[in-house]
């Protein structure tokens, strides 16, 4: 996000002794957020406000009158955390913000906080039934027509991350599997061409890049089947981008036993990554009834899930973009299937009723790096629930700091 902000005292006075810093549409100063309800709802607002196009809040700045900024400093303890709560539980959808505190210099228990709040491609979040929009330096209510032009926006933005999935299903190599997961990662607002410093790289560099989100699973999913770590060989060129994969030559499928064991990781020279998974469903005997039926091993949907989020963080890194990415993932096949989870207890699993499965998610570089599971319980929570085995990965979906 390239708007100034300070990362000590020093600096945050500087810029307001000189004027060399104002409000403007991606920052706000604000002087204190008192305990409370009503102040809680304000700094909420403030926070809902940025989050149409992104921008920093600073808390510790009085403005005695117009353009005349002081430093007021205030006091740290749990001051980034009951920030950070506000984010999530007083605005709708709830937003993950980044909240720093700088220390004053004559008072290390008292200071600023300068809240990062990042492009949210959920906009316009509405506070207490009011939708927030900024306009040059003040915050202002959003009419009808202004919240439905937003609206239209973030649809034609969905659209495009299900037109890709589409994309996907139609070059599905043949023969196809009972069963096959997509999964696709858009960098919404990156340049035509973000990926071409990557793609144009050596085809080992896949190798590290299709393993790179491996130690951010979260511990229980770490070590399971089907992972990146079972693709044999070297990346290869493709005429979109960049793969790793055990497909055949030319993204073919040379039998039936390949086509239920096939995984597949390309990154295009747009930016946007492509996955391709099969081998997550198999038959399991019901005791009860000594009959074997159809199974899912849900674990491996979650933690597909996680792995392209972390994928899509570090080809951020790699190619420089902090911009929003939106997620999706198709999944055919599911008719009749239940989860995997306590075989013992198969008969009191549900039937999944549907025989695909499609969502899209999107989400911030912050979330991305700070709290994943969120993102992916938008993307596969659905599915686990409609499986009836939510509760039992609670921990991969939801936030440790949620309350």
């Amino acid at each position: 996000m390239d708007v100034w902000r300070p990362d000590t005292e020093e600096e945050l006075a500087l810029a307001l002794t000189s004027h060399s810093v104002h409000e403007t549409h991606t920052l706000d100063f604000k002087k204190q957020v008192v305990p409370g309800n009503e102040a809680n709802a304000k700094v909420a607002a403030d926070m809902a406000a940025l989050a149409i196009d992104g921008g920093y809040l600073i808390i510790g700045v009085d403005e005695p009158s117009d353009d005349e900024f002081l430093l007021a400093p205030q006091p740290l303890a749990n001051f980034a955390e009951r920030i950070e709560q506000v984010a999530r539980n007083r605005i709708d959808p709830p937003l993950d913000v980044k909240a720093v505190p700088i220390q004053s210099v004559a008072d290390p228990t008292a200071g600023y906080l300068v809240v990062e709040i990042p492009q949210s491609l959920a906009a316009p979040h509405v506070v207490d039934g009011v939708f927030w929009a900024r306009g040059e330096k003040t915050n202002f209510r959003m009419s009808g027509a202004e919240v439905a032009r937003h609206l239209v926006g973030r649809d034609l933005i969905e659209q495009r991350i299900r037109d890709a999935l589409q994309e996907e299903v139609q070059r599905d190599p043949t023969p196809r599997p009972p069963a096959r997961m997509f999964l696709v990662a858009e960098p919404i607002q990156a340049p035509p061409g973000a990926g071409r410093g990557f793609t144009r790289g050596q085809p080992r560099d896949m190798i590290d890049f299709s393993t790179s989100a491996e130690d951010r699973l979260p511990l229980r999913l770490q070590g399971g089947s089907l992972s990146p770590y079972e693709i044999s060989g070297a990346g290869v060129h493709r005429s979109q981008g960049l793969a790793r994969s055990n497909l055949a030559e030319g993204r073919t499928v040379k039998s039936m036993f390949d086509a239920l064991y096939s995984m597949d990781i390309e990154v295009q020279n747009s930016g946007a990554i492509r996955v391709l998974v099969t081998g997550f469903t198999h038959e399991a005997r019901m005791r009860r009834t000594e009959t074997d039926v159809p199974v899912i091993q849900e674990a491996n949907v979650v933690a597909w899930a996680h792995r392209i989020v972390g994928l899509a963080l570090k080809l951020s890194e790699n190619i420089a973009y902090r911009g929003p990415w939106g997620f999706g993932v198709h999944i055919y096949g599911l008719t009749g299937i239940r989860a995997e989870a306590d075989q013992l207890y198969l008969y009191s699993r549900p039937v999944y009723d549907g025989s695909d499965f499609e969502n899209v998610a999107f989400a911030s570089a912050t979330e991305m790096m700070s709290s994943p599971n969120p993102i992916v319980d938008r993307l596969v929570g659905d599915l686990i629930a409609g499986l009836g085995v939510r509760s039992q990965y609670t921990d991969v979906l939801e936030s440790p700091l949620a309350d």
